[in-house]
């Protein structure tokens, strides 16, 4: 949904003594997280995705061109051999054209989370991402994001170069301008982020022979901070919280980061009488419950089976209730298409990932199957996570892969219950 259009919406708010971020679209959730009701900044750092750490190579197994990196005492991570580029030794006698071998101590940054028997995924490829930038230790090329035009990354690259910021402007360092700076008028808070993150990975590096091994260099913002730093900013109509120290950190965090447009649109529900809290108000309780379950209802009666395995997810579409008051097609037709646009809301809130199969009900015309595989494109573009409809098997399956990053919806859910 175009940045102009939507009615953005984002609530921090308690839920089962958890602490929940929701962004809303028209007041239903389209994203949603958990983390454990403490609001200190070192709660949900652990091993965060963006974490920048210094760890020490294990042992390198060359049969599945991978190392084994111990960040912590008994925890290690996986670090594919092919995505190393120019590793930060802990150091001063080796270098970054050298491959690291086993008992070295670099800095690496975790990349995805571990996920159910999975180890997190590792990579020397240090970033550092602000709402319109992405910095990175590598390269000295300056990148545009892939949804935008060719058009307006020219426009970009002129703006850019008229303030000389042009290839190798960061020496050894390299960058990536994101969507949402796209929509600025004024390039200043690019020019500003640019300069802070320049800073802030300089330093990073420059820290990293000094530094022991286990030593965190970075920590990413909390995860209700980060879905507001990635959403369009002129887009929100509210940001809203019932937690004290939650609102504390927000305005913070937005004075630091100079973003007042999101700092006017920040405010603190406290209903006097506490007779409704701000999860019932807005009834985000009952949405993110539906979103915990296994089925999901369609308007027209249908409804969706989504049942997470351990190498797939698998969607199948039902037609329920619905029994439509034309033919057997067109009611399968319907039923697919209103599925379509809800797999891929539920996708999103879900934070579900991988290998997804949909089994949508079995069409015959050809020309149909195909419409389907277009619309679900079309509803899943949108997403920021990359997603991609690959084909239709067969069998009739749909198969779409998402990018693993996070855990899903359901899994912070039972981990943070530990927390209780």
């Amino acid at each position: 949904m175009p940045a102009d259009q939507a009615n953005i919406s984002y609530f921090i708010t308690h839920y089962e003594n958890r602490l929940l971020s929701a962004l809303c679209v028209d007041d239903k959730p389209v994203q949603a997280s958990f983390s454990t009701k403490q609001v200190s900044a070192e709660a949900d750092a652990a091993f965060a995705v963006g974490t920048i750490l210094v760890g020490r190579i294990n042992r390198i197994v060359s049969n599945i061109h991978a190392a084994f990196v111990d960040i912590a005492p008994g925890i290690q991570g996986f670090l594919p051999l092919q995505s190393i580029c120019s590793p930060v030794y802990c150091s001063n006698d080796r270098t970054k054209k050298d491959m690291p071998v086993q008992g070295d101590c670099i800095l690496v940054q975790v990349e995805k989370a571990a996920v159910k028997t999975k180890d997190l995924v590792l990579t020397t490829k240090l970033t550092l991402s602000g709402r319109y930038v992405v910095f990175e230790n590598t390269g000295s090329d300056i990148r545009f994001s892939r949804k935008v035009s060719p058009k307006q990354r020219a426009r970009m690259n002129d703006l850019l170069a008229s303030q000389q910021i042009t290839e190798a402007a960061f020496e050894e360092c390299g960058c990536i301008v994101r969507t949402n700076a796209f929509t600025l008028q004024d390039l200043s808070p690019v020019l500003t982020e640019l300069e802070r993150l320049h800073a802030d990975m300089t330093r990073i590096i420059s820290y990293a022979p000094s530094r022991t091994l286990y030593s965190v260099l970075y920590t990413p913002p909390a995860d209700y901070l980060l879905a507001l730093r990635d959403t369009y900013a002129l887009s929100f109509r509210r940001i809203v919280t019932d937690i004290p120290e939650v609102y504390e950190q927000l305005t913070s965090y937005f004075t630091d980061v100079g973003d007042t447009e999101s700092l006017q649109k920040l405010s603190f529900f406290d209903n006097g009488k506490k007779s409704m809290s701000l999860l019932n108000f807005y009834r985000l309780g009952e949405r993110i419950k539906e979103a915990l379950s296994e089925r999901v209802w369609l308007k027209s009666g249908g409804y969706l089976v989504i049942e997470p395995t351990e190498s797939l997810i698998a969607i199948d579409v039902n037609t329920g209730k619905y029994t439509g008051k034309s033919d057997a097609e067109d009611t399968y037709w319907k039923i697919n298409a209103e599925a379509a646009q809800m797999i891929a809301l539920q996708l999103r809130l879900r934070n579900l990932s991988g290998m997804i199969l949909v089994d949508f009900i079995n069409m015959k015309e050809r020309e149909r199957k195909e419409q389907l595989l277009e619309l679900l494109r079309s509803y899943t573009a949108d997403d920021p996570v990359h997603t991609s409809v690959i084909d239709m098997t067969p069998l009739g399956l749909v198969e779409i892969t998402r990018k693993k990053i996070r855990k899903s919806l359901k899994e912070q859910y039972h981990e943070t219950a530990f927390h209780e």
